[in-house]
């Protein structure tokens, strides 16, 4: 081969182009097509993860929140929830705001429920959003019993926190 000669020679004494034949090209696509599928696949499941970790989380939130009124003197309690908005938990006397609590992650929904009243938020599917209903819960005693839950869980599990009982889960929350 002489200097000038570019590109391979072809044993029958043709070149050759440089460059990917299509088959080449085929099976690159292909293997991409595998790796973007156990990409998309493993960080749906870790989304999914992820809410379940929020939505535990959130429920022991509350659990402090309540316990840190009562530390600190708190007589009544009360709740406001805002159609979209965070539920708002506040001490009446003496007054005091302790903290909000947002919307549940996709697929889950809270209840907040003290001395028999409950309040909610609910994810909904076709909209999209998940906020509370825009109900309180007004005035009741910081020794009231309470039952702060979630589920949405994929085995179909409530978590729940309660004053009688600490933290536990009924059913799969994983």
């Amino acid at each position: 081969m002489n200097k000038k000669q570019k590109g391979v020679t072809h044993r029958l004494g043709g070149n050759l182009s440089k460059g990917f034949t299509l088959i080449e090209m085929l099976v690159v696509i292909v293997i991409i097509g595998i790796l973007a599928t156990i990409v998309i696949v493993s960080v749906s499941g870790s989304r999914k993860k992820a809410g379940t970790v929020k939505a535990k989380a959130t429920i022991n939130q509350l659990v402090e929140l309540y316990e840190q009124a009562a530390s600190q003197g708190c007589k009544t309690v009360t709740v406001t929830s805002t159609s979209g908005g965070p539920a708002v938990f506040t001490c009446a006397n003496p007054s005091a705001t302790y903290g909000s609590i947002e919307r549940p992650p996709t697929g889950f929904s809270y209840t907040i429920t003290i001395g028999g009243t409950s309040i909610s938020a609910t994810y909904n599917a076709s909209t999209g959003e998940s906020p509370w209903n825009g109900n309180s819960i007004t005035g009741k005693p910081i020794n009231s019993d309470y039952t702060f839950s979630t589920s949405g869980f994929d085995g179909g599990g409530t978590f729940t926190c309660a004053s009688m009982g600490g933290c536990a889960c009924s059913g799969d929350c994983n």
